[in-house]
């Protein structure tokens, strides 16, 4: 399975990167349709690479997503990756 090939599935992981995020902090970071968010949550926690939270707030309960250890490794590998790309693009 081609999980990673899915539009903005790195581009979540990397955003969760130093912090759990809520939902609307993912979809205004990413700007990304709340649809196709929901579906690549839903993904992500499948594969065990990130788990939902919920926590208590003035303003009521709110779900916040964080990596778990497998996407903290994958997450440092994918930066790496990012960086590894863009130095090539510079020799272009």
């Amino acid at each position: 399975m081609y999980l990673l090939h899915k539009k903005f599935l790195i581009d979540i992981i990397i955003a969760l990167k130093d912090a759990p995020l809520a939902f609307n902090e993912i979809q205004s970071r990413l700007k990304i349709y709340s649809d196709t968010l929901s579906r690549r949550l839903k993904e992500l926690e499948k594969f065990r690479i990130i788990e939902a939270s919920i926590t208590q707030e003035e303003k009521g309960k709110r779900v916040r997503y964080r990596l778990t250890e497998k996407g903290n490794k994958m997450a440092t590998l994918l930066i790496e990756g990012v960086k590894i790309l863009e130095t090539a693009e510079k020799l272009l």
